[in-house]
């Protein structure tokens, strides 16, 4: 049995629609059974009856809302999909799939720590501050590349699409001077490799190339694939070329590119994220976007290490009283 969607994040309340294909070594009748749980509790259930026969995937559609969600906190749900022959009574083959259901606001009762971040945005399209508007969160606009040098506070960030050739070093010079810096999704980028001959910055204490695991290691509930799209999500690659002497970090195809290139400095701490997923096109299309841009945030909150220990405490506290199962938990307050 297989899922035709890998997805494995949802929506409070989202209607589902889900095929699964079934096949089998011989031609076998019998049914299909499906149930989703959360909490101990079966949210939904049903079953099918089926004929299977080899090299023909039989489709069974499954249909169901996922749990209301409150604001604040995360639930697992487990889906159980099992295929029993006919004449039977125990199942010839059972797969369970681990999802995760997401409350719409990632940022709800956080807009003043939001305001301490002082998100400085440079988005000469306007579709990420009409994003950010919508979404609640609270910014100051950079208007030109003269105000985002000079921009003497905050957390820059620059939104996807930007064809800047200079913007790279532009952003680097401010990372390495102590600002924190996010970049999404740029149309051009020409980032010269810290320690190659040609660059005069400072170094960064840790220069890294990460691909979509990124995702999971900020935060192990959000879904890699939710960029698997193309038509529902814009995502770059980034490819180290050389070319007429100089090294640069450039765009490339997001299938043969890393997603992800960080720098990290050190006196003062700093980081510079530069980040080849879009959050524009794929905000609705699955909780991951919005949920891995809080965890940038909070990855980039000048406050990150005094909150970790708090979170880290909460997180012991939490794992002794769960189930193994099945947990409901609450988003992370400005944490890393």
């Amino acid at each position: 049995m297989a899922y035709e969607s890998t997805r494995t994040n949802f929506f409070s309340d989202a209607e589902v629609e889900l095929t699964v294909n079934v096949t089998a070594p011989e031609v076998l009748a019998g049914r299909v059974t499906w149930q989703l749980t959360a909490l101990h509790r079966t949210i939904a259930r049903g079953d099918a009856l089926v004929k299977l026969e080899p090299d023909n995937p039989t489709s069974v559609n499954l249909r169901f809302r996922m749990p209301h969600v409150k604001e604040g906190v995360v639930h697992n749900t487990l889906l159980t999909v099992s295929f029993t022959q006919a004449g039977q009574r125990r199942a010839a083959t059972t797969v369970e799939t681990e999802w995760w259901v997401f409350a719409p606001d990632p940022f709800a009762d956080r807009t003043q720590w939001l305001e301490q971040l002082e998100l400085q945005l440079f988005d000469p399209g306007g579709a990420t501050a009409k994003l950010f508007r919508s979404a609640g969160i609270p910014f100051a606009e950079l208007r030109s590349v003269g105000e985002l040098k000079t921009a003497d506070s905050g957390l820059i960030i620059v939104a996807e699409g930007v064809k800047r050739s200079e913007m790279a070093e532009t952003l680097v010079s401010l990372a390495a001077a102590g600002r924190n810096v996010l970049w999404f999704a740029p149309t051009v980028c020409e980032l010269q490799i810290p320690g190659s001959e040609e660059f005069d910055e400072k170094l960064p204490k840790e220069l890294a190339f990460r691909g979509s695991d990124r995702i999971e290691q900020l935060d192990k509930r959000l879904d890699p694939n939710a960029w698997s799209d193309p038509e529902l999500a814009k995502s770059v690659g980034f490819q180290v070329v050389s070319r007429r002497g100089l090294t640069n970090v450039e765009v490339a195809d997001a299938e043969t590119g890393w997603s992800w290139v960080t720098a990290n400095y050190g006196d003062p701490d700093a980081q510079f994220i530069l980040c080849g997923l879009g959050l524009i096109d794929a905000w609705d299309a699955s909780p991951t976007p919005r949920y891995l841009l809080l965890r940038l945030l909070e990855q980039l909150d000048p406050q990150r290490e005094a909150n970790s220990e708090n979170v880290n405490t909460d997180s012991r506290n939490a794992d002794e009283t769960q189930s193994p199962s099945t947990t409901e938990e609450p988003a992370p307050k400005g944490h890393r």
